[in-house]
């Protein structure tokens, strides 16, 4: 597998070009998994710490790579520009939070036969991540969760009253009882 990962864009509201947004680019994503040969480190692992009482073993081999994984900041108009700056070269700007990083996991699959319980051994290097967050970063990113936890707030809220008016017990259908609901609009743009 070898596949541009999505970038995941969030807006503030979608009815403004200078709505805050936040930009998650989930990289580029390759997995490999089979007829590969296995990393020095899994391999010595496997040699260190071997089954004493097997000796039928298949070892099958691979590594997870994701590179480039960002988060940034910016305006909606901006958009394009915060999605292309991505890669590790045009990051200088001041949207992003997180700089580009890259994670790479190389793994082993050890078994001998389908009575044993399979041996993993995953092996990587997680690198060191640069956070930047200016004030100005902050005040982008703050009303974007604000909006989003009062849309869902909302939501949640009327799915209660959903739920309430579709009560129907045995004793308010003998009776006159009606439960009215009022739901009040916030101005919430999302």
């Amino acid at each position: 597998v070898d596949i541009k990962a999505p970038v995941v864009i969030i807006p503030e509201r979608c009815d403004d070009a200078k709505a805050n947004i936040l930009v998650f680019d989930l990289g580029h994503l390759q997995a490999k998994y089979g007829k590969i040969d296995p990393a020095q480190k899994v391999l010595e692992w496997y040699q260190d710490h071997p089954k004493s009482y097997s000796s039928d073993v298949t070892l099958d081999s691979g590594s997870l790579a994701i590179n480039d994984l960002t988060f940034s900041v910016g305006k909606a108009d901006a958009w394009r520009r915060l999605v292309r700056s991505t890669t590790a070269d045009e990051s200088s700007d001041d949207s992003a939070v997180i700089e580009p990083i890259s994670v790479v996991l190389d793994f082993g699959i050890e078994s001998a036969s389908s009575d044993d319980t399979p041996r993993i051994c995953c092996t990587g290097v997680i690198p060191t991540i640069s956070l930047r967050l200016s004030p100005s970063q902050g005040s982008k990113i703050f009303p974007v969760i604000s909006a989003w936890s009062d849309f869902l707030d909302d939501l949640k809220d009327s799915n209660q009253v959903a739920n309430l008016q579709n009560i129907d017990s045995p004793q308010n259908s003998s009776s006159e009882t009606q439960i009215h609901s009022h739901t009040t609009v916030t101005n919430t743009h999302i």
